[in-house]
């Protein structure tokens, strides 16, 4: 719900967000893409807690550590702009709930990987490997992503220039935090090589991608002049497509894969 909730904020309303969301997004655009990741994430969370193999849901935790670092480092260098105080009542509790979310839940995720170490070390049971064209998109996507989601945490001011709309350094760290989500993602397949390990987080991909097309659209004003806006709608664009090919291709493979039950002597 907490996921709904923040996502139905952001993206039904993100030119109120000093009305109720941790701090004051000025480019709606921006609260948008943030909202994007929220919805996005709820089929692939619903599918982790109805999984019992610790193999193939590892990845969520591995990604949430990757985001909520990362906003942690935002959030603790630019702390001004978050509405603790002198706000109004929704927007207050949206702050306090960010700032104490992501200070606690970072250590809390790591130390459930950890305890699962050992466990962990089991390959997922479902075999198909991973097709030879689907990692090169990994890693494609493993590289880009990590060098934009850093480049936007830490040297926001060169990297802005290469973003399709205005960001300041709070909003680009925001930002980076999903791109080095899904980056992480990426590079944990390139690591497993087999599709049980990365299926829960495919549906996140095409959903995001597809959520953010349609953010464009709806607030095309806030883009900037020039070919970055055009990049960014042809990346978003082919990650949808390509990411929905590998789910398909893969998840009949792997149906196809699976034992049948064997038919009972009457």
């Amino acid at each position: 719900m907490l996921l709904i909730n923040a996502g139905a904020q952001l993206n039904l309303h993100p030119d109120r967000t000093g009305e109720f969301f941790a701090w004051a997004i000025p480019v709606t655009l921006t609260a948008a893409f943030l909202g994007v990741g929220y919805w996005a994430a709820v089929p692939s969370l619903v599918m982790a807690i109805r999984t019992t193999r610790w193999a193939e849901v590892r990845i969520v935790l591995i990604a949430a550590v990757a985001l909520m670092t990362t906003e942690l480092i935002a959030t603790l260098r630019d702390f001004g702009p978050f509405l603790l105080f002198d706000a109004p009542a929704l927007a207050r509790v949206s702050a306090w709930v960010w700032v104490i979310g992501y200070i606690a839940l970072p250590p809390l995720n790591a130390a459930g990987i950890l305890l699962n170490r050992n466990t962990a070390t089991a390959r997922p049971s479902t075999a198909t490997k991973l097709r030879p064209w689907a990692l090169v998109v990994l890693a494609v996507y493993a590289v880009a992503l990590t060098v934009l989601g850093l480049g936007l945490l830490f040297v926001s001011g060169i990297f802005d220039a290469v973003w399709p709309w205005p960001v300041s350094r709070l909003t680009a760290g925001a930002i980076s935090g999903w791109l080095l989500l899904l980056a992480v993602s990426c590079w944990w397949g390139l690591r497993e090589r087999v599709w049980a390990a990365v299926r829960i987080v495919i549906p996140f991909y095409v959903l995001w991608s597809a959520f953010q097309l349609v953010n464009v659209a709806r607030f095309r004003d806030d883009l900037v002049d020039g070919p970055r806006p055009v990049v960014y709608v042809i990346a978003l664009a082919v990650s949808l497509v390509v990411f929905a090919a590998i789910g398909l291709i893969h998840e009949r493979a792997a149906r196809s894969a699976a034992p049948r039950p064997t038919p009972v002597a009457a």
